[in-house]
């Protein structure tokens, strides 16, 4: 296993071996040990769900805003509140464990022995033989951020100072002395704070809503004393709607949005059936859910095969039937196949995509004055020729 590993790292490979004692088996029908391990690939989808999250937040008045201000249906507790609205996909190429094949090769041959050249990518996927190595640029996912919300305390929401939850009462106290026939009055003053209570509140801050409204319509109509320049009415004007919306927040609560992207991997799997998986479930009031969650609706990933290599299959296992150790490579006619994800019984997302486990594996002879290119994401052969050789 440890050998298997090693090789799997590979990126480029020469070695130098005789002609006919170069043959090429699946993993499990060899005992040898000289030789080298390659892969096809299978494809593997990244499905990306972006969810758009509302964190409302009750106003410390809430229960006012009927009475003061005419809104109705205003909640007077928090909540959150999930929607989708994007779900996007990319795919990439991994080493497929149903298709792991072994090279086998001696140092020791005729004299018409001629080097061999193998290109692999990081994963152990064959990419070239006898041919120049193809730079395979590294895989890149969708670069995503879990959560775009930071937290957030309440108390920096809302405009606690405008409430005013005491007011200051002034006691005056007179007291007569009498001093013979005079009367002196001495008054003397104490100051204490009592709580007001929430309806008081809610009162005291609607009269400034009412008074900034007042403010800003003699400011649209001009009635001023000082002709101001216009850029100093916007301005006034703007301050006051600044004010008005932070003392309407107090009744009506403040909602704050942000995102947040969830990416899950499937292997599609090749069957007779149409392929589907549910990765999550999604709920209105609690968002992205396990697939397993008894809450929420589900997210699946079907995936049909086009069946374009269908007719070729035949003979294509009628060539995998034939003598297991041969001289040759093995290599993918992959199959296209159509992706939808499906939400609420809705096409969420749609695309058709080459999906190499749906395809065929062949077989191709091989001699060493040919060369070979390999697409190392589908297996597919990209490029056959002769090379001539002196």
């Amino acid at each position: 296993m440890n050998r298997l590993f090693s090789i799997l790292i590979i990126l480029f490979l020469g070695v130098t071996i005789a002609e006919a004692q170069n043959t090429v088996t699946p993993v499990e029908a060899t005992s040898s040990s000289d030789g080298i391990y390659y892969s096809l690939p299978q494809a593997v989808l990244k499905v990306h769900v972006k969810v758009k999250r509302t964190d409302y937040y009750a106003g410390p008045l809430a229960s006012y805003a009927d009475e003061y201000l005419g809104k109705f249906d205003v909640s007077e507790s928090d909540y959150s509140e999930y929607s989708v609205v994007e779900i996007s996909m990319d795919d990439y190429a991994i080493p497929d464990p149903e298709q792991y094949y072994y090279v086998q090769f001696k140092a020791e041959g005729s004299k018409d022995s001629r080097a061999l050249l193998m290109s692999l990518n990081s994963a152990g996927i064959l990419s070239s033989i006898n041919n120049q190595p193809v730079a395979i640029n590294p895989e890149k996912g969708k670069t995503v951020a879990v959560n775009t919300q930071t937290d957030i305390n309440k108390d920096d929401l809302f405009d606690f100072v405008a409430i005013s939850p005491q007011r200051k009462i002034i006691d005056t106290s007179i007291r007569i002395i009498t001093v013979d026939t005079s009367h002196v009055e001495e008054i003397s003053y104490s100051a204490r704070f009592e709580k007001k209570t929430l309806e008081e509140m809610a009162k005291e801050v609607a009269g400034k809503i009412e008074k900034i409204l007042h403010d800003r319509y003699y400011i649209s109509i001009g009635y001023q004393e000082v002709a101001y320049p216009a850029g100093t009415m916007k301005y006034m004007d703007g301050q006051l709607k600044k004010r008005q919306e932070a003392y309407t927040d107090l009744f009506l609560g403040k909602k704050v949005t942000g995102y947040e992207e969830y990416t899950f991997t499937v292997i599609p799997k090749k069957s007779e059936e149409i392929f589907s998986e549910t990765i999550c479930k999604f709920s209105k009031h609690s968002g992205v859910r396990s697939a397993a969650s008894s809450l929420g609706k589900a997210i699946n990933v079907v995936v049909t095969s086009l069946e374009t290599t269908k007719k070729m299959a035949w003979h294509a296992e009628s060539v995998m039937k034939a003598p297991k150790e041969r001289k040759g490579i093995y290599y993918r006619i992959p199959e296209y196949a159509n992706i939808n994800v499906v939400f609420d019984n809705k096409e969420a997302f749609s695309d058709t995509r080459i999906i190499p486990q749906y395809g065929v594996v062949s077989f191709v002879p091989y001699a060493n004055d040919m060369e070979f290119e390999i697409h190392p994401k589908t297996g597919a052969l990209k490029k056959v020729g002769l090379k001539h050789i002196d």
